[in-house]
């Protein structure tokens, strides 16, 4: 179904962008139906495949690497606003073609699609998970990290503080699972947690591409392949496929940053996304609350559900 008989996402003379969405669906994916007018002319033909055009896509960027960054950059890294969108999968070749000039992309070892692993940790009633439901203004995650692309491993404490600041604390470790809260005991007691409240929850794969704007020192992260695991429940999983998480990272300075007014030209609103907590509420609905997150539950749904594309149009219905 053409979204232009039913919805006016795009009103461009040259393309227009299709799916089979209803305007209540439209709505709770939070489109901005004014703005959608910015898309390149592209035929569905070239994102049949968007995986492997985006992996194309990314030897365009000019690359760097975590070395060429001071340690005053890799600083504040740690310390940022972060701003999450839901973009479609199909159509993040184009985004990827927009963000060509002016940003670079990580290389590391020779990889740009990089392959992250994270094992959560939380308490036996879902602690951190409901402080983050519940909206506690100082909550975080805690996480074990591996980075599969540089065969680094941290132990990782994400503080989501005022004013959406997140900052990240980490310790780099050889250990797994139980054994990395017992050895590190005294570096998560300096931050008033008890590793012996904490035990593994679930595991978490996907790949990510990193972007980096060297004017600014705005990072992009464009996560895709996204799998979700219980440590709990051996056939307990969930992949979350067709869409990608698109993550601006900067210093606070919204107008400064080129990605948010290009995601803000393309008509994508930001929404409030965390992978640990839909991963438990979709993972373990009859043990959690979830509420909050039923709405961006059901955007999520829609994008896996739903296939987007961008084709010619000569302005006819």
């Amino acid at each position: 179904m053409d979204l232009n008989t039913r919805s006016p996402l795009h009103q461009g003379p040259q393309s227009r962008l299709l799916c089979t969405l209803t305007r209540s669906e439209v709505k709770c994916l939070g489109f901005d139906n004014t703005r959608l007018r910015s898309w390149p002319t592209i035929s569905a033909s070239k994102v049949t495949n968007p995986l492997h055009h985006q992996y194309a896509l990314l030897d365009q960027f000019h690359a760097y690497s975590l070395s060429d960054l001071s340690e005053q950059e890799r600083n504040q890294h740690m310390l940022r606003e972060d701003v999450k969108f839901l973009f479609p999968m199909n159509l993040v070749p184009m985004l990827l073609e927009r963000l060509n000039i002016g940003f670079k992309c990580l290389n590391v070892g020779g990889h740009r699609l990089h392959h992250y692993r994270n094992m959560y940790y939380d308490t036996d009633k879902w602690a951190l998970y409901h402080k983050h439901h519940n909206e506690h203004q100082n909550r975080y995650k805690l996480r074990l990290r591996d980075y599969l692309s540089s065969g680094k491993r941290y132990l990782e404490i994400k503080f989501h503080g005022k004013r959406g600041l997140t900052k990240k604390i980490r310790i780099e470790t050889s250990t797994n699972g139980m054994d990395t809260l017992s050895l590190h005991r005294d570096f998560l007691a300096h931050f008033k947690i008890d590793a012996a409240c904490f035990i593994p929850k679930l595991l978490n794969d996907y790949r990510r591409i990193t972007l980096l704007n060297d004017i600014n020192n705005e990072r992009v992260s464009i996560d895709t392949q996204i799998q979700f695991k219980s440590l709990s429940q051996t056939t307990n999983e969930s992949i979350l496929q067709n869409f990608a998480i698109v993550e601006i990272k900067h210093n606070g300075h919204k107008h400064e940053s080129s990605a948010l007014s290009l995601m803000h030209q393309l008509g994508f609103r930001a929404v409030s996304f965390s992978k640990y907590c839909i991963a438990v509420a979709t993972l373990f609905p009859k043990q959690v609350k979830t509420n909050r997150f039923k709405a961006i539950l059901r955007q999520s749904h829609l994008l896996h559900t739903h296939e987007f594309r961008v084709e010619k149009w000569n302005g006819g219905a």
